[in-house]
């Protein structure tokens, strides 16, 4: 089975808090996974979930193809941090978890220390490009969607490059919150209508955006 998601989650908590939890560290976890590019074969888990608690535990199970791990977590802490410094301590649980896995199941560690120090590296701003630029007919401009993903919302911008590269056009295209489930049926279609104008599609053939040169 290969693995492929990481998360973190704090069993103790209400509904509420536990939703904007995980709303609010998604952007940690997926910048994570977003550096986990190889094929990483496990015995029986796809996922590894990272539980918070006041208290450390040896304890790991697998559950429905998801490897649970228990660590500590100061969640006091966290509310009373900025937002800067909740991501740290996001991802300083989300990879200490994930080590604990991986050190029980003799995983070589070095893609998870990559995945780490790339999170670090990128100053915890979880910025990318969907898919690949599209060129309009003339090769003169190219379009792209740059995504924005943080703790309370995730924004999806339409820019228009030139040939050096330099933006020369910009346009919201959608703000969501900052969950998958929330935002992926947006990424449908990225297409040139005309050399001037490209437009950005969901999967149900909304519009969602235009821009223009």
């Amino acid at each position: 089975m290969l693995l492929k998601e990481f998360d973190l989650d704090i069993p103790s908590l209400d509904k509420v808090e536990r939703f904007d939890f995980a709303n609010q560290i998604r952007c940690i976890s997926s910048h994570y996974e977003r550096y986990f590019h190889k094929r990483f074969h496990t015995p029986n888990f796809w996922k590894i979930l990272v539980e918070c608690h006041d208290e450390e535990s040896d304890e790991q199970n697998t559950y429905l193809g998801v490897r649970v791990v228990k660590v500590r977590f100061d969640y006091e802490k966290y509310l009373n941090s900025s937002e800067s410094e909740r991501k740290k301590q996001a991802l300083a649980s989300l990879h200490y978890g994930a080590l604990k896995v991986a050190q029980h199941f003799d995983f070589d560690l070095e893609l998870f220390n990559f995945c780490n120090d790339s999170v670090v590296s990128d100053e915890y701003e979880n910025q990318w490009i969907w898919k690949k630029p599209k060129s309009n007919k003339p090769r003169t401009h190219k379009v792209q969607v740059l995504c924005q993903h943080e703790m309370k919302s995730f924004v999806a911008e339409l820019q228009v490059l030139n040939k050096s590269g330099d933006v020369v056009s910009r346009e919201t295209a959608f703000i969501s919150e900052p969950n998958e489930f929330a935002f992926a049926a947006n990424f449908g279609e990225l297409k040139w209508l005309s050399e001037n104008q490209a437009a950005f599609y969901s999967k149900s053939r909304n519009l969602l955006a235009s821009i223009s040169i």
